[in-house]
């Protein structure tokens, strides 16, 4: 069984941190701060509508939202559909477009990319093939 790991984007300070505790049901996500000078434990509170949540797909260390690009440039989004369904959504037109392009729903393939972004903080990597860039 995969282990549910989540990293959490704030929108409203543009950063990722990883969640220390999710409270689906109270909405809200607490963030590991560090310590105080007496040792306790600081966590800083974000409210959930203020956080996108990404899972980890298990895969590569790719998350939802996450950009990858193939050896060949063919650039990708990992994306979620609100079935749960994890897939890959393509960035411009796939150089080996009738090969590859019913593979996107086989996501044991990613394993042979590297992750050049994601979403959030390389926004410019979703309008454009980019060049290939070294795994982050």
């Amino acid at each position: 069984m995969m282990k549910q790991k989540y990293r959490a984007w704030d929108v409203l300070s543009e950063y990722y941190f990883t969640p220390s505790s999710i409270d689906f049901e109270k909405g809200f996500v607490l963030e590991h701060r560090g310590k105080d000078i007496d040792g306790n434990k600081l966590y800083r509170t974000h409210m959930m509508k203020n956080i996108l949540l990404e899972q980890f797909i298990g895969l590569s260390e790719f998350y939802i939202g996450d950009i990858g690009q193939f050896d060949n440039g063919d650039t990708f989004i990992v994306r979620m559909n609100n079935y749960l369904h994890v897939y890959i959504e393509w960035v411009g037109t796939p150089i080996h477009e009738h090969v590859i392009i019913n593979q996107s729903g086989d996501l044991s393939r990613i394993k042979q990319a590297c992750k050049i972004g994601n979403v959030n903080e390389n926004p410019y990597l979703t309008t454009t093939n980019p060049v290939l860039k070294e795994k982050v």
